[in-house]
């Protein structure tokens, strides 16, 4: 999602940040505008990328075989024997899709077409039409140019005080209580005394018997 956001206001991500704001703010009421038109002219039920998705989990359905166990229980057989568990009252498939995105799979489509029922009843309300809507609902409206803006009195906001601390600074990240030691650390040290990699002198197992 970061590498998307950078992305996607790459023109002016160096930019102080009153211009970048405002750069955010011309591009979110554009496509809230361009997404709400597109909604007012779907005459579907749900979303576009939810018809199209179901369009193509359709078609790899029937390919399928299905077996009707006891009550909402499915076998959704594949052409290389590879088996799938639907559960239509609990809503889930072997496979997770439909668990993790709310659109049937093509192994719960091949079971509503099984039993006559339509796919698009079964999915999730986040792909209907009313959600859409109510996303690109909200309401940005242009503001004019800074010099037009009503004067406000205000007091002076001056940037916090930086104190500079004692000593050094340490250019060195510290590790996390629970993170491990880099791999190579216990390979670069050499005990001063036996000579031998992977400790130092003070923790030298060979210190007493040399003395």
């Amino acid at each position: 999602m970061s590498e998307c956001f950078n992305s996607w206001i790459k023109d002016e991500r160096d930019k102080p940040v009153l211009q970048l704001l405002e750069h955010l703010r011309r591009k979110i009421m554009v496509r809230f505008c361009e997404k709400w038109d597109e909604a007012e002219k779907c005459n579907d039920s749900i979303t576009p990328y939810a018809r199209e998705t179901l369009v193509t989990n359709e078609y790899e359905a029937r390919k399928l075989q299905v077996i009707h166990g006891q009550g909402e229980w499915y076998e959704t057989v594949e052409k290389y024997g590879k088996k799938f568990l639907v559960n239509v009252f609990n809503a889930t498939c072997d496979c997770g899709m439909w668990q993790i995105n709310g659109l049937p799979c093509k192994h719960v489509i091949a079971v509503f077409m099984y039993r006559r029922e339509f796919a698009q009843d079964h999915v999730h309300w986040y792909y209907s039409m009313e959600a859409w809507k109510k996303t690109y609902a909200g309401n940005i409206n242009p503001i004019p140019e800074e010099s037009r803006w009503p004067e406000y009195q205000s007091g002076i906001i001056e940037p916090p005080v930086k104190r500079t601390k004692v000593d050094r600074p340490k250019k060195n990240r510290r590790r996390a209580i629970d993170e491990p030691r880099a791999p190579m650390a216990t390979f670069s040290k050499r005990c001063s005394t036996c000579q031998e990699i992977g400790h130092n002198s003070l923790t030298c197992p060979n210190k007493d018997s040399d003395q």
